[in-house]
């Protein structure tokens, strides 16, 4: 499923006490949101500080960001962009598959 960027936020500077439902309730306030995916370190199992916030239509991301760029959640001050990629749930998965050099001609 591919995103339109336009409608996604990407939202950074975010303290680790910050959690999705957290995200949601205050980016809600704006719009309806498609989807909210906090970005957890899988190792460790805490946030890495950033989320991607993605709303129904490009006025409410917009207007997302002009009101939250620069407010202050959990002590610490928002970065709120709109996302230049698409981001799915699995975009940090690889594709296991090998890939083959061209074959070598040896005489």
């Amino acid at each position: 499923m591919r995103r339109d960027r336009s409608c996604t936020l990407n939202v950074s500077s975010l303290s680790r006490n910050v959690k999705e439902a957290h995200l949601r309730e205050v980016f809600g306030l704006f719009g309806v949101i498609r989807s909210c995916e906090l970005a957890i370190d899988k190792k460790a199992g805490i946030p890495k500080g950033y989320a991607y916030v993605e709303f129904d239509t490009q006025r409410e991301a917009e207007n997302a960001r002009r009101h939250l760029h620069g407010g202050v959640l959990d002590g610490k001050t928002l970065r709120v962009e709109l996302s230049s990629k698409t981001h799915e749930r699995h975009q940090g998965k690889r594709d296991r598959t090998r890939s083959r050099s061209p074959q070598r001609y040896y005489s």
